[in-house]
């Protein structure tokens, strides 16, 4: 243990990811600067092997980390063929679990078994379980846990919707590094937009997530396409993983069509990235006028309030809890018909002809976050909620 003023030790779990993110996988992510940023606790991770080389190593900033993983044999045959996997990922947390004696467990998986985590275990400890996404409903096999973390009150309420016990879902929404993604400084934007060949009096529309339909891309791409067309100056930027089952979506083939006309037709007006590391994403942002995320499936949207500290205007969708995050006209734009291509165009057509009007949107967008959202509030309210579940227990 990292022994942090003698509060309370926990065990972070992100079994599908690792940490620190190697990806951009949101509960990685989240579980990293949570930790990061505690003043009274402890951290332990247990984490997902992925491309990382140690199966433990300290790590300066939050303490011990454990990685477990399957081998490609193992999980092709336990996992997909014969769907018996006789020792599970959560088996091998709890052994660790067993050895390290943490105060509390805290799973960042929705679906985590705590009824057989416990069981392996062999002994009571709390357990708090972290909803990044919606997608499972609540299950008397898996069992409940002590403490349900939700990212945004819309995933608060989707989850008493499921079934889960709502008197102990509370909510601990995604943060930003605000002195990271900030505002660029009027001395660095134009060795930014110089790296990125961008002209210093360009204006730059950007998509930051995975290029796939969930994420609006489609809606982006046929926006960038009219715009680009309009306005000579204008240059667009993408940066994001294309995930294999992007392959499935509807739009695919015609996305797939936009981009390499849009490469052939524009050159270094419309250039495409992959997944960048926070800092260089950072970058991105700094050089961006309008961030257009039309995403289509957000509990909450960790790329909009990156972009809003970074003093873009923010232009996302009306829809799950990334209203949460951005006030219509005043730290940003929300779209009611995200699949309506002309609402986007509309709308920064109109932040074009008229920069001036729409030039307060940056500063409110960024002191909101600030007061908001720095990963240090976050952290502050998950610690609050460690010692008050652990104190009810104690007194049990």
């Amino acid at each position: 243990m990292t022994g942090r003023n003698n509060g309370l030790s926990i065990v972070s779990y992100v079994p599908h990811g690792s940490v620190p993110d190697t990806r951009g996988f949101a509960p990685s992510l989240v579980a990293y600067n949570l930790m990061r940023n505690f003043s009274r606790i402890s951290s332990i991770t247990i984490c997902g092997l992925e491309a990382a080389t140690e199966a433990y190593e300290v790590n300066p900033e939050i303490g011990p980390i454990y990685r477990i993983g399957e081998g490609k044999i193992y999980r092709r045959l336990f996992r997909k063929i014969t769907k018996l996997d006789p020792y599970p990922l959560h088996a091998r947390a709890a052994n660790i679990v067993r050895k390290i004696s943490p105060d509390i467990f805290h799973a960042h998986q929705l679906e985590f078994p705590v009824n057989d985590f416990l069981r392996r275990l062999g002994r009571r400890i709390p357990v708090v379980v972290h909803a990044h996404v919606i997608d499972r409903t609540f299950s008397l096999k898996n069992g409940s846990a002590d403490l349900y973390v939700a990212v945004s009150e819309y995933v608060r309420d989707e989850l008493a919707d499921k079934g889960y016990p709502e008197d102990i879902i509370d909510v601990v929404r995604n943060g930003v590094e605000t002195n990271l993604f900030r505002p660029a400084l009027p001395n660095e934007k134009p060795d930014i937009q110089k790296h990125l060949n961008i002209p210093a009096d360009a204006f730059v529309i950007s998509f930051v997530g995975r290029m796939q339909e969930a994420k609006g891309f489609h809606i982006f791409l046929g926006a960038a396409e009219i715009l680009l067309s309009k306005y000579p100056g204008l240059y667009v930027l993408a940066a994001g993983p294309e995930p294999d089952d992007a392959r499935r979506d509807k739009s695919y083939g015609t996305s797939c069509n936009t981009r390499m006309k849009l490469r052939t037709k524009y050159g270094k007006r419309y250039r495409e990235f992959p997944s960048l590391p926070h800092n260089e994403l950072a970058e991105l942002f700094k050089a961006t006028d309008v961030a257009l995320l039309p995403s289509f499936a957000d509990a909450q949207g960790m790329v909009m309030i990156e972009s809003m500290s970074s003093g873009c205007i923010t232009v996302s969708s009306n829809l799950g809890g990334i209203k949460e995050s951005i006030s219509h006209g005043s730290t940003g734009f929300l779209l009611n018909k995200p699949d309506n291509i002309e609402e986007s165009v509309h709308l920064i057509e109109e932040i074009i002809d008229h920069p001036g009007r729409y030039e307060s949107i940056k500063g409110k967008a960024r002191q909101f976050i600030v007061d908001n959202f720095d990963w240090k509030i976050s952290a502050s309210k998950m610690e609050k909620l460690y010692f008050g579940l652990f104190n009810n227990l104690r007194k049990e």
